[in-house]
């Protein structure tokens, strides 16, 4: 889980630096890049590196955690398209 409060973004040069937490130890991460839209502090992250020689994990890719709740398509909701190719929605009949 990403730590609350440790987020440090620098927006400009694209760099992130964060610690992760599995409820016991943290670590911390610095990561360039774009992270996922659901990356977020207090959430889940799966990261990917190495660890630095300075103890800093650098990070090549965030995996950011989802809800695990999956909510179907209810059949008969209005403001759903029927049809996943733009332009295409299909109406019901």
């Amino acid at each position: 889980m990403v730590v609350a409060g440790s987020l440090q973004k620098d927006l400009k040069n694209l760099t992130y630096r964060f610690d992760l937490t599995d409820g016991n130890a943290s670590f911390p991460v610095f990561f360039r890049g774009v992270p996922p839209d659901l990356f977020t502090e207090g959430k889940g992250a799966v990261v990917e590196g190495r660890i630095g020689p300075d103890g800093v994990f650098q990070a090549t890719t965030i995996m950011a955690k989802h809800a695990e709740e999956y909510s179907p398509h209810l059949e008969g909701k209005d403001g759903y398209p029927k049809s996943f190719v733009p332009g295409k929605e299909l109406t019901q009949q």
